[in-house]
């Protein structure tokens, strides 16, 4: 009957006595609680104070650490630069379209019209005849 209690423990329960076990080399949870709540720790009774305040807060900061340990995510290892490139590519490919819509409607749309305006109005034979009467041609009279 009593090798049934052991078996119905929860699985928070078996991972705290574990680490019990683990840190002190005890069987259970509630002896490392009394250890630490005790008037002087069994294992630095004889150091000074210093010493035994070092260890409490060394052995409560290594608590901490693996409880927060178990929440933090993993880095990702295996596709990283894949996932990288695939970000940094889809941005070049976004940049370099608005760079060429920006250039299409602020220099080229504006050079075409003013070509358009220009040649809309010009005449060539006026600008020969003005450019021969002011001698630019030597060949030509």
């Amino acid at each position: 009957f009593l090798d049934s209690k052991i078996s119905f423990q929860s699985p928070a329960s078996r991972s705290v006595q574990t680490w019990a076990e683990k840190a002190t080399g005890k069987g259970t949870a509630s002896s490392l609680q009394q250890e630490e709540t005790g008037p002087c720790h069994s294992k630095l009774a004889g150091a000074p104070t210093c010493v035994k305040l070092a260890g409490l807060l060394s052995r409560r900061l290594n608590r901490k650490t693996t409880v927060a340990s178990s929440s933090l995510m993993k880095p990702q290892m295996h596709g990283l630069l894949a996932k990288c490139l695939q970000f940094h590519i889809a941005g070049a490919f976004t940049v370099s379209l608005g760079a060429a819509a920006f250039y299409k409607f602020a220099v080229a749309e504006p050079r075409k019209k003013a070509y358009a305006d220009f040649y809309r109005i010009y005449d060539s034979i006026k600008d020969f005849a003005a450019m021969r009467k002011a001698t630019v041609f030597q060949s030509a009279k």
